[in-house]
């Protein structure tokens, strides 16, 4: 039971990669990477403070200008300082992104990872005794003399 929670828990924290994010109009809940021009950094500073250059969160609404609602989950500045939000909303018109990227699932990641942490496991059970562990011969004992 506890193996098959910790399965389900690692399997959810994933890998992910950012990959373009080609549409003008992203899904609701699409989580997404936004780096400001300069531009956008100094007009969104009275929103999400000075010196912002990458905002990142889920689509709330995108509208067919490209403009995006997003609830923020953190904000980096040009220092790599990130603050993290609690999904406050920001609206960030299409002129102020430089960069648009999407948070994808690295399958062939995840997988690596994985099976990187199923090798370790097994290593540290021979090594403790709890897999494989003596007698690999098999059968019984043999009898006392």
């Amino acid at each position: 039971m506890r193996l098959s929670v910790l399965l389900v828990v690692l399997l959810s924290w994933g890998c992910y990669s950012h990959v373009p994010e080609t549409s003008v109009t992203p899904a609701p809940r699409t989580r997404l990477r936004i780096f400001l021009t300069d531009a956008g950094s100094t007009e969104l500073a009275r929103y999400i403070g000075p010196r912002i250059v990458t905002i990142n969160g889920d689509v709330i609404q995108a509208d067919s200008s490209g403009d995006l609602r997003i609830a923020v989950s953190s904000t980096v500045t040009g220092e790599g300082n990130e603050t993290f939000w609690k999904g406050e909303a920001v609206t960030v018109p299409r002129g102020y992104v430089a960069v648009l990227q999407r948070r994808q699932l690295s399958k062939a990641r995840t997988v690596a990872f994985v099976g990187g942490l199923a090798a370790a496991a097994i290593g540290l059970g021979q090594v403790t005794g709890v897999v494989g562990g003596e007698g690999g011969k098999g059968g019984p004992p043999p009898p006392p003399q």
